[in-house]
């Protein structure tokens, strides 16, 4: 919904209740869109502790594998491999 500036005015709860129910209320001034009333999104600020923590317990961090179990990993893959030149 539009309103021009003196009914924004006379009206400016009713248009806060309006924006907080998720309607779109924009005031116009001399008949042009000038400025939109949005409901505040409570979400914490982006990279704030909260919002961090919030996206760890959401997306927990997968354990790493210790420098012995990559070590094992290689000797491991090396095990399977072999020398081209001992093919012939």
């Amino acid at each position: 919904m539009q309103y021009n500036v003196l009914e924004a005015r006379n009206q400016l709860s009713k248009l806060i209740d309006a924006a907080v129910a998720g309607e779109e209320v924009v005031i116009a001034k001399r008949g042009k869109p000038t400025v939109k009333i949005v409901k505040i999104d409570n979400e914490p600020p982006l990279g704030s502790p909260e919002l961090i923590r919030q996206w760890m317990e959401k997306f927990p961090p997968v354990p790493g594998r210790t420098p012995e179990e990559i070590e094992a990993e290689i000797r491991w893959a090396k095990s399977g491999w072999h020398d081209e030149l001992d093919d012939d």
